[in-house]
C-alpha cells in the first residue's frame, strides 16, 4: 500500500465519505494517485455508509484507473454511488478529486458487491394459518444479492403471527409470508352486539371468518336467514350498527 492510501486510511475515519490527502508533494509537484488507493477509499466509503452491515458485503472490482497524477499538494478525494441507494449488485463509484474546493479530478470505479446472510428456511413442510414452532426452522447462511423481500430476522419475530400459505420445506422464510393471528377463528362462538341509536342488544353468534380488531367479517345468529356483517370488538365480541 502506498504512503498516499496511509495517509488516506488514517483520515478518512475522521472525514467519512471525504478522504484527505496532506503529505508533502514529491519532486515534480505531481503526485500519482495509484490503483489500490482508489480501492481504498472506495473500501472506506463502504464501511462508513454501511457501517457494520459491511461486515457483510463481500467487493470485487471490475475496472480501476492505474493511476491519477495529481499536481496538488493536498486534496480530497470524494466518493459517491450517483443515483444508486443500494450498496449491492453492479455499482459505479464516482471518485472525485478536489483541490481547494474545485474538482480537478473525476474517474469512475466499478465493483460488484454480493452480500450474505444467515436466514431462516422451513425445515419441514409448515402448514397454513400456523405459527411455526423452533423445530420447524433451520438457520442458512445464503446469498441474498438478488432478495428484495425483508426476510424474518428471528423466531421472536414470528410471535403473534402466522402462515399465510403452506411454506414449502427449503424455503426461505420472508416476513410477507406471514399476517397476525386473528383474534376471532373462522367458527368460533362470538357475542354479537348490535346498536342503534342509544339501544343495544346482544346475542350470541358463530363468526364465518377470520377477524382482527377492527376488521369486517361475517357471522350467523341462530334464527336468522344468512349471513351478517359485524366488526371485530375484542376477542370475543363483534359489533353491528342497526342506524
Amino acid at each position: 500500500m502506498s504512503n498516499v492510501a496511509k495517509r488516506t486510511i488514517i483520515l478518512a475515519a475522521v472525514l467519512c465519505a471525504a478522504c484527505l490527502v496532506a503529505a508533502p508533494a514529491p519532486a515534480g509537484g505531481i503526485r500519482v494517485l495509484r490503483a489500490e488507493d482508489l480501492r481504498d477509499a472506495v473500501r472506506l466509503y463502504l464501511a462508513q455508509r454501511e457501517g457494520t452491515a459491511a461486515e457483510r458485503l463481500d467487493l470485487s472490482f471490475r475496472s480501476v484507473p492505474d493511476s491519477i497524477g495529481i499536481n496538488a499538494e493536498t486534496f480530497v478525494l470524494r466518493v459517491g454511488m450517483g443515483s444508486s441507494t443500494r450498496a449491492r449488485g453492479p455499482l459505479g463509484f464516482v471518485v472525485e478529486v478536489v483541490v481547494d474546493g474545485q474538482t480537478v479530478h473525476r474517474c469512475m470505479v466499478t465493483a460488484v458487491i454480493r452480500t450474505y446472510d444467515t436466514v431462516l428456511v422451513a425445515d419441514r413442510t409448515i402448514p397454513r394459518a400456523v405459527t411455526p414452532a423452533a423445530d420447524d426452522l433451520r438457520l442458512l447462511r445464503i446469498e441474498t444479492t438478488g432478495i428484495d423481500r425483508a426476510l424474518v430476522a428471528a423466531l421472536d419475530d414470528l410471535a403473534g403471527r402466522r402462515t399465510r400459505r403452506v411454506i414449502t420445506r427449503g424455503s426461505i422464510l420472508y416476513a410477507d409470508l406471514f399476517e397476525g393471528v386473528p383474534l376471532i377463528r373462522q367458527g368460533s362462538p362470538v357475542s354479537v352486539r348490535v346498536t342503534s341509536g342509544s339501544v343495544s342488544i346482544t346475542a350470541e353468534g358463530i363468526a364465518c371468518q377470520d377477524g382482527r380488531i377492527g376488521e369486517l367479517i361475517e357471522i350467523t345468529v341462530p334464527g336468522k336467514a344468512g349471513r351478517l356483517k359485524a366488526w371485530v370488538a375484542d376477542d370475543r365480541t363483534v359489533a353491528i350498527r342497526a342506524d
